[in-house]
């Protein structure tokens, strides 16, 4: 409630969590149905139906400059997406998330040969994702 209060009358684009492990999560706050962040008393941190750990929280924040929605230049030696596959490289650990651009997480096939990461989108509808491998984060539009 008091989350829902603090945003009335800001043009907040975004809740922003930084995982300790690097990675950003969006949950976009302009679309249809804004996300609801609770406690579940035992250690964890609930979005929407994402959860997270809070010792992998570094922290949280709503922002008005981060648009998990912006597109960004994004070199073609750091990633591809051809035929529906988004193809990257990556430690070998890198935690893979798939995300409409209001925060659900969606399930892709993730295939991995050493450091290459390989997300295959063939299976979602058309639209934008917002895909998060280890420390980076791409926008794909398919």
């Amino acid at each position: 409630m008091l989350l829902s209060s603090m945003l009335t009358g800001l043009q907040a684009k975004s809740l922003v969590l930084t995982l300790k492990d690097g990675t950003l999560v969006y949950y976009y706050l302009e679309g249809e149905k804004s996300p609801v962040m609770t406690w579940d008393g035992e250690g964890s941190i609930v979005v929407n139906a994402d959860e997270y750990a809070i010792s992998g929280i570094k922290h949280f924040y709503i922002s008005d400059d981060d648009d998990p929605n912006a597109i960004a230049s994004m070199p073609a030696s750091q990633a591809s997406f051809r035929g529906g596959w988004l193809t990257t490289t990556a430690p070998v650990d890198a935690p893979v998330g798939v995300y409409t651009t209001d925060g659900k997480h969606v399930d892709a096939a993730v295939s991995r040969d050493g450091h290459s990461v390989r997300i295959n989108l063939n299976a979602l509808p058309k639209g934008i994702y917002v895909v998060a491998v280890g420390k980076s984060t791409f926008k794909v539009s398919k």
